[in-house]
């Protein structure tokens, strides 16, 4: 890639990331806003608990996975392995990040019960999915069968899912 095209992306990338930031701030301003409105306590409830796990335990679990195969760590940066990183929470699901980001975002719509953060927390949800995908196809590039391989392996976001399959391939792995 020329360096032309590579500070070209990198302005596409920025836009992108303050376009989310943005739609998130606001799903975040209007849930505080209509929480004290919301019809359904348990939902409330439930919401804060998704809205925690979603926004700090998958990122926390993400960036322990990550960091022992980063070379270089820069401060302010997320750590960018040049390797296929399949343990940690990586062994359950392809993007813990983005699932945090997705959880997060359905947790702020059960707390504000308000149509502006459903609209808003729709976007969130299907900008992250968008860059999931994009993220996919750069990783095919990248790493080629290897990371074909981890695709059939380990479920894009669903957790659930993850957990079945590690459970189950270790149960053969121990009576095999």
């Amino acid at each position: 890639m020329s360096d032309r095209a590579e500070r070209a992306l990198l302005r596409k990338q920025r836009v992108a990331a303050y376009l989310f930031t943005g739609l998130y701030v606001a799903q975040a301003f209007v849930a505080l806003q209509h929480m004290r409105g919301a019809d359904v306590r348990t939902l409330v409830h439930a919401g804060r608990v998704l809205a925690v796990v979603g926004f700090f335990v998958f990122p926390v679990l993400a960036y322990a996975a990550l960091s022992p195969h980063v070379s270089e760590k820069r401060r302010g940066e997320w750590p960018t392995p040049k390797v296929l990183v399949d343990e940690g929470i990586y062994r359950l699901v392809r993007h813990p990040m983005s699932l945090g980001y997705m959880i997060c975002s359905a947790g702020l719509m059960m707390i504000a019960q308000h149509w502006a953060s459903y609209v808003i927390g729709g976007g969130v949800i299907a900008y992250v999915y968008l860059s999931i995908l994009l993220e996919e196809r750069v990783n095919l590039t990248k790493l080629g069968d290897a990371y074909r391989d981890y695709m059939q392996r380990v479920p894009r976001v669903n957790v659930l899912r993850g957990i079945a399959r590690f459970l189950r391939s270790r149960s053969r792995r121990s009576t095999g």
